[in-house]
């Protein structure tokens, strides 16, 4: 089986998921309210009064639509990419803690019963905020972290290149220095900086 590692990817803050998920309910709204806009538009037309009468329960046909549309932005997203669209804005990523591809089912898993434990009294999302690994129920049921999308060794490898970059220079830096024409006090000044000139009782 192929694997994806992952391990050593930092595990996304609790604010940054909390805004990326805040992003998320505001673009999952507006999808849906479109959504609602088309069946009020045709319930005024006269043809959507079925849409209008309960049919599951008290759920009506636009409820069952709506609900569908919405939880296939975040099932979507995640499956093909990983990432919704407020997770991209802040550089998340929703990853196997199994280190494996991420399966449909578990990405269904995760946006639907899972979103739904962790909801139940803001418990999942506040176990989420205490916990290292910062997972939520929805993450612990379905083996999922949310980490950043750029890798600790990109980034530590920017810094041992600085690192090196610094060192180099330090070096040559010092080899420069440690070639340098006599100083000024020394009496092999005027030996080391006069031109060559032959001797008074020189003949020719």
């Amino acid at each position: 089986m192929q694997t994806y590692p992952n391990s050593d990817a930092a595990s996304a803050g609790f604010g940054a998921r909390l805004f990326a998920y805040a992003i998320d309910l505001l673009v999952q709204g507006i999808i849906i309210l479109i959504l609602r806009g088309f069946f009020f538009f045709s319930f005024l037309s006269g043809e959507g009064s079925l849409y209008a009468k309960p049919i599951l329960f008290s759920f009506t046909l636009i409820d069952i639509a709506a609900y569908l549309v919405g939880v296939s932005y975040f099932v979507l997203f995640t499956y093909l990419s990983g990432s919704t669209l407020g997770k991209f804005l802040f550089r998340l990523k929703v990853v196997s803690a199994r280190e494996e591809r991420l399966t449909f089912f578990d990405v269904a898993y995760r946006e639907t019963i899972g979103r739904y434990l962790s909801g139940f009294f803001f418990a999942g999302y506040i176990y989420a905020a205490c916990n290292k690994k910062g997972q939520g129920f929805h993450d612990v049921l379905c083996d999922t972290r949310v980490v950043y999308s750029f890798s600790a060794s990109n980034k530590a490898g920017v810094n041992s290149n600085t690192a090196e970059g610094s060192y180099n220079a330090e070096y040559n830096t010092q080899e420069d220095s440690a070639y340098q024409p006599y100083p000024s006090s020394s009496p092999y000044q005027s030996i080391y900086q006069a031109p060559c000139q032959p001797p008074d009782n020189y003949e020719d």
